[in-house]
């Protein structure tokens, strides 16, 4: 009986499909935006609802929620590969799956959005921090990077560099431009061009900082394990095994 294929993962083709896939969701965003504010076309049988970055249930929430399930999954297939090899910080990865779980679940039924009631009534914010939940979620953001210095340290330098790039990609986008869109919705609170393309450029960072994020994972088990029966391409493409830089 013959064994089943592995699962080749190219890191360099995935990065593509994933960026693929957000460029001509940016596209559809677009295109509801000029079918509604300039042509009065607020409806489009629905696809402006479907295709806007500003609400939840919609085709970009979805993808954006599968792109936060991708990196978990591979987070916890490397914590197996990880304590296999006896590396001391396999419980590290373990803990970074469960949180991307988490945010997954999160993206698609919109857990943050509940936190925002709360503690906007106890600290009555405004403004920049109108959107009360990157209160919670940005404490957690900052302990968990205090936390995680040695582990970033022990990373291959490469790794290092992609995982600290692509999370600044993503915090731009969930916690910077939220707190600008906070501060523009509380000055004008009108969903206007402005407050459409801040929620467009919010959205856009988060999604492409996961993409980049999946790629430095995949690139990470190309290279240190690339015997894995999840293999991320063949060496001749993007893995050097055991090349840091």
């Amino acid at each position: 009986m013959s064994e089943a294929p592995d699962l080749v993962l190219r890191p360099r083709r995935v990065l593509a499909w994933l960026l693929g896939t957000v460029a001509l969701l940016v596209l559809g965003h677009a295109g509801a935006t000029v079918a509604e504010f300039g042509f009065g076309r607020d409806h489009v049988l629905g696809f402006r609802r479907l295709l806007n970055f500003d609400g939840e249930g919609t085709i970009p929430a979805w993808y954006s929620s599968l792109l936060f399930l991708l990196p978990g999954l591979l987070c916890a297939a490397i914590a197996r590969l990880r304590r296999r090899a006896g590396d001391r910080f396999h419980a590290h990865w373990l803990v970074l799956a469960a949180v991307f779980v988490f945010l997954a679940l999160d993206e698609a039924t919109a857990i943050h959005e509940q936190l925002i009631g709360a503690f906007r009534d106890e600290f009555s914010t405004s403004g920049a921090l109108l959107h009360a939940w990157v209160i919670p979620y940005g404490i957690f953001v900052m302990a968990l990077g205090i936390l995680y210095v040695p582990f970033l340290r022990a990373l291959p330098r490469r790794t290092r560099r992609l995982v600290i790039a692509s999370a600044a990609t993503f915090l731009a986008g969930a916690i910077v431009m939220e707190m600008v869109g906070g501060y523009v919705w509380d000055r004008h609170a009108v969903r206007g061009i402005p407050i459409i393309v801040i929620m467009a450029a919010e959205e856009t960072l988060e999604m492409a900082g996961l993409a980049f994020f999946s790629y430095a994972l995949l690139d990470f088990i190309a290279r240190e394990h690339p015997d894995a029966a999840l293999r991320a391409g063949p060496a001749r493409e993007d893995a050097r095994p055991g090349h840091a830089s």
